[in-house]
C-alpha cells in the first residue's frame, strides 16, 4: 500500500518509556505506578422488531451485559452491573448459549403485527485492565493437555479459518517463533501495517457484512471484526488461542445524546503461565494512523474519531503499545466468542455474534448479517462518573 500522509495532526508521547509500536519482544507498553481508571455510566439498550401480519410464532434472543460472572476471563470480571431492568410486551428469561453468555429469551405466539420492542437498562461499573508490560519470559508454548483443553480458541469457525494459507502467512511473519507472546505482538504489528480501518480512506476501503478474516485479507481493510478475525486466523495457526470479545465503546462525545453507540470487537489471548491477555488492533490502528485519506470531509473526520475513541487527536506510537495487553475502561461487554448455540435452540445454524441479537419468525433463518438476522438495536448511555483527561488512554 501507497503511504498517505497523515490528515491529523501527531500527538505528543504521554508516556515515558515506553516500547515503540514496532516492538515485537517486549509485549504492552510499560505502565506507570498507578491503579487502574473506573468509569460509570447508565445504560439503554433498545431492540426492535416489525412483525408482520400473520405471524404464528416469534423467538427473540437478545445479548444482556456480561458481568459479575466466576470467570477468569478478564473483560468479564472487569465489569459490575446494577439494577439491570428488562420491559417487553412478553416475559423475558435469561439462559445461557454455548459460551456461557447469559441471553435474554422471550418468545410470542400469534403476535400482533407491528413493532416488538424490548429496553433494557442497567448501571455499569467498568474498571480497566491494566497490565503494564507482559513479559515474554513468563510464558511458554501450550502443552499437549493445555491444547485439547483450549482446542474451541484454537480451531476454525465460520469468518475465521486456521492453517492453509492463513498458516503459510503466519510462519511468513514469525517464521519459527514459538514464544505465543512475541508471535502475537509479531502479527499485531504485522496487522498495523497491512490493513487498515475502512475509516481511514471510506473512498476505497469498506467492512464486510460479518467479521471475516478473508475478506480483511483480501482487501486489506474493514472494521473492528474483520481485523481481529484476521487477527485470530493467523495466531491461532501458529498454536495461541484467541476469544473475540463482542460490546461497545463508550465515547465521550457522544454520551448522553440519543445517538447509538453502535457495537466494537476485541480480542482476549492465552498466554500459558499468565492468563487471558487482552488487544485491540483496530483502535491500535487508529493511533497507528497511517494511510489516512487527507481528503477527508468533517463527516468523515468525526466518524475517524469517534471510531479510536474519546479524546483522539491523532498518531500516538504509547497508544499502540497500550493496547496490546491493556484495555481502557470506557467498555461494556455484550457477547463473547462466535457461532453460538442458543438455549432454547435456534432452528438456524450457529448465530455468528450475538452482539445485536438474534430473531426467527415461525423458525424461517435468514443467512446472518449485521443488517439481517441481526435485531434493529440502539444502544445509548450516560456518565455517571467517567473522567476523561487530556492524556487518555496512555498516562
Amino acid at each position: 500500500m501507497n503511504r498517505i500522509t497523515p490528515l491529523l495532526l501527531c500527538a505528543s508521547a504521554l508516556a515515558a518509556g515506553c516500547a515503540h509500536s514496532g516492538s515485537a519482544t517486549s509485549g504492552a507498553a510499560a505502565a506507570p505506578a498507578r491503579a487502574p481508571r473506573t468509569a460509570t455510566f447508565t445504560v439503554r439498550n433498545e431492540f426492535k422488531l416489525k412483525i408482520p401480519a400473520g405471524t404464528g410464532k416469534a423467538r427473540v434472543w437478545i445479548p444482556l451485559p456480561q458481568a459479575n460472572l466466576n470467570s477468569d476471563l478478564p473483560d468479564f470480571s472487569a465489569s459490575t452491573v446494577r439494577d439491570l431492568k428488562i420491559d417487553a410486551p412478553w416475559p423475558v428469561r435469561v439462559t445461557r448459549d454455548s459460551e456461557g453468555n447469559e441471553v435474554g429469551y422471550l418468545e410470542a405466539r400469534s403476535p400482533p403485527a407491528g413493532d416488538l420492542v424490548i429496553v433494557e437498562t442497567f448501571t455499569l461499573q467498568r474498571a480497566e485492565i491494566l497490565r503494564g508490560a507482559v513479559e515474554a519470559g513468563k510464558t511458554r508454548p501450550l502443552t499437549a493437555e493445555e491444547k485439547g483443553k483450549y482446542a474451541r480458541y484454537l480451531g476454525a469457525s465460520t469468518h475465521i479459518p486456521v492453517g492453509g494459507s492463513f498458516g503459510d502467512l503466519a510462519q511468513k511473519i514469525v517464521g519459527d517463533e514459538q514464544n505465543p507472546l512475541k508471535l502475537s505482538r509479531a502479527i499485531y504489528d504485522w496487522t498495523l501495517r497491512n490493513v487498515d480501518y475502512w475509516v481511514k480512506d471510506p473512498a476505497t476501503k469498506k467492512a464486510s457484512p460479518a467479521g471475516d478474516a478473508q475478506y480483511c485479507l483480501t482487501t486489506g481493510g474493514g472494521n473492528c471484526s474483520d481485523f481481529h478475525s484476521l487477527f485470530s486466523s493467523l495466531v491461532r495457526s501458529r498454536g495461541v488461542p484467541t476469544r473475540m470479545v463482542y460490546g461497545g465503546m463508550m465515547k465521550k462525545e457522544i454520551a448522553g445524546q440519543n445517538v447509538d453507540a453502535s457495537y466494537h470487537c476485541w480480542v482476549e489471548i492465552l498466554l500459558p503461565q499468565i492468563g487471558w491477555v487482552p488487544l485491540d488492533v483496530s483502535v491500535a490502528d487508529m493511533f497507528f494512523a497511517d494511510h489516512i485519506n487527507p481528503a477527508l470531509g468533517p463527516d468523515d473526520q468525526k466518524r475517524l474519531r469517534l471510531t479510536a475513541g474519546s479524546n483522539f487527536t491523532g498518531p500516538n506510537p504509547a497508544a499502540v503499545d497500550y493496547y496490546f495487553g491493556n484495555l481502557d475502561e470506557r467498555r461494556v461487554v455484550w457477547t463473547s466468542e462466535r457461532d453460538l448455540q442458543l438455549d432454547p435452540p435456534q432452528a438456524g445454524p450457529p448465530v455468528n455474534t450475538m452482539v445485536k441479537g438474534y430473531y426467527e419468525l415461525d423458525d424461517k433463518v435468514k443467512e446472518w448479517s449485521w443488517d439481517n438476522s441481526a435485531l434493529a438495536r440502539v444502544n445509548t448511555y450516560a456518565e455517571v462518573d467517567a473522567p476523561v483527561g487530556a492524556d487518555w488512554p496512555v498516562k
